[in-house]
């Protein structure tokens, strides 16, 4: 069965993927928690 990960387990693993340089990896994660719920991506991220 298809599991469904919550916005914030989407952030959390394009986090990890930033810290170990997978640019692509960590967008792709990024894109899905948007997609999961735009709000909280937004709330959450800080854009330096």
């Amino acid at each position: 069965m298809f599991e469904t990960k919550s916005p914030e387990e989407y952030l959390e693993k394009g986090e990890e993927y930033l810290q170990q340089g997978e640019y692509e990896k960590a967008i792709n994660e990024y894109e899905k928690a948007i997609k999961a719920d735009p709000n909280y991506f937004f709330e959450n991220v800080t854009i330096w």
